[in-house]
């Protein structure tokens, strides 16, 4: 460990705002799964061969029988000396006695793992990336995976694995995975005891080119499907008139624009689809962020300064320690009430009339975007109340190519929202959609766009 400490002075930083990965919110809402993504949101095509949660755990609360002293405990520090003794004498031990041959590269990832996961019953979100998991996540905001191509839900109940989303494209799709598909076995194991987390692991991991058997019930029927492991790239948007994307009544003058999650690829592609409908010109927007679980919090700021203009003082004339007459987009504040703030300074704005829909599922990043147009009364949010997750994790990246991630910040709306478990309520309310993929007859995009023909009449 005094090796990672050294190196901590040429550390780079990531600020996110997203449950990605299995570092959800624990527990927060039904329908959500301890440790998954968005409470079991999963990408099959990250996480089934991509990405991985280590279970590693090693106790540092003894030694000898004795416990940290008063002082250690009351402070929270770790009694580093007491660490390194206990570990010595483990080594000690293993070297005499164990059997088989020790990985030594394994046995260091699970200290530090072991260190971080104790974080992790206050924080969720806290996790070690070893470098070939920080390489995979990176892959993941890329929206490029090695996997299936499908995201599951699972309930925190009944621990029943439902299909969410099919991608285009997708090997998934090629083997005939349809949305509302209940994954029950994969290659003959029953996972209805399972947690998304141990099945990613060890049931769904594996090389591209090799495959699997998921056997799936769709409605009466019981159907087995052999799905072979591929590269999967993933749309980060979708967008277009609705007559063109033969969605939501069809109206050739309202733009429909879905956004996956707020990652670098996304913002491009969200910026440049966004210019296109302004050109056609299209008289409404719609915006949809059903699901979209977040991403970086610089992202959703570029996004919001796109279509905010600059000069919106509301809610920085009069404040210390904000600039006047400036549009503040989103501010974050840590324990020691330091934080950062985002202006709008692009000299760019979108004067269209806007409806976000949002569901459950929508969080981080996707509630500070939608939270800031709320608050400036720039958009009408329609659909259900968001995840609420007002939190940002900070990832930092030590030489070796290994990270540690885990929770600094809260972050805040312009006028001062704290979301975090309580989520952004709708304007108005939308029954729920079975998943967010647009389809021809999905009611809330049809609601959406009679909302932006009301208001436009």
């Amino acid at each position: 460990m005094e090796k990672e400490q050294n190196q901590e002075g040429k550390e780079e930083e990531r600020t996110e705002c997203s449950p990605s990965g299995a570092k959800a919110d624990r527990g927060y809402r039904a329908g959500f799964l301890r440790g998954s993504m968005l409470g079991a949101l999963f990408t099959f095509g990250l996480c089934l061969g991509g990405y991985q949660l280590s279970r590693a755990s090693l106790s540092f609360s003894s030694f000898s029988g004795k416990t940290a002293s008063g002082s250690e405990a009351e402070s929270g520090k770790l009694d580093m000396g007491r660490v390194k003794r206990k570990l010595s004498k483990l080594q000690e031990y293993i070297e005499r006695d164990y059997l088989y041959q020790e990985d030594s590269e394994k046995a260091e990832e699970g200290i530090y793992k072991g260190l971080v996961n104790s974080l992790r019953s206050e924080d969720p979100y806290a996790f070690y990336y070893t470098k070939e998991e920080l390489s995979e996540d990176q892959s993941m905001h890329r929206g490029v995976y090695q996997g299936i191509g499908a995201a599951v839900q699972q309930d925190p109940e009944t621990n029943i694995c439902t299909v969410e989303t099919v991608y285009p494209g997708s090997p998934a799709e090629r083997a005939g995975l349809l949305r509302g598909d209940v994954i029950r076995r994969i290659d003959g194991i029953d996972i209805r005891s399972m947690n998304l987390r141990y099945i990613v692991d060890n049931l769904v991991r594996g090389a591209e080119g090799s495959s699997m058997e998921l056997t799936i019930e769709r409605g009466e029927e019981t159907i087995s499907l052999r799905v072979e492991r591929g590269e999967v790239n993933i749309p980060a948007v979708r967008a277009g008139t609705l007559e063109s994307l033969g969605i939501g009544g069809r109206d050739s003058d309202i733009g429909y624009l879905s956004l996956s999650s707020f990652y670098e690829k996304g913002e491009k592609d969200f910026l440049a689809a966004l210019d296109s409908l302004c050109e056609k010109p299209v008289k409404g927007l719609i915006i949809d962020l059903r699901g979209n679980p977040g991403g970086d919090v610089e992202v959703a700021a570029k996004l919001l300064d796109y279509i905010l203009p600059d000069d919106l003082g509301s809610f920085t004339d009069g404040k210390a320690g904000f600039q006047e007459g400036r549009t503040l987009l989103v501010y974050t504040r840590d324990k020691h009430d330091k934080g950062k703030e985002w202006y709008a300074k692009d000299g760019h704005s979108v004067e269209l009339p806007i409806v976000i829909l949002q569901n459950q599922n929508s969080a981080s990043a996707s509630e500070l975007f939608a939270g800031a147009l709320q608050d400036y009364q720039r958009a009408l949010i329609m659909g259900s109340r968001s995840y609420g997750k007002g939190i940002v994790q900070t990832i930092r990246k030590f030489t070796d190519g290994s990270a540690i991630e885990f929770t600094t910040h809260f972050y805040y709306t312009p006028s001062g929202r704290n979301i975090h478990k309580t989520g952004i309520e709708a304007d108005i309310g939308l029954s729920e959609e079975s998943g967010a993929e647009a389809s021809d007859g999905d009611s809330q995009i049809e609601s959406a766009a009679a909302e932006l023909r009301r208001r436009g009449s």
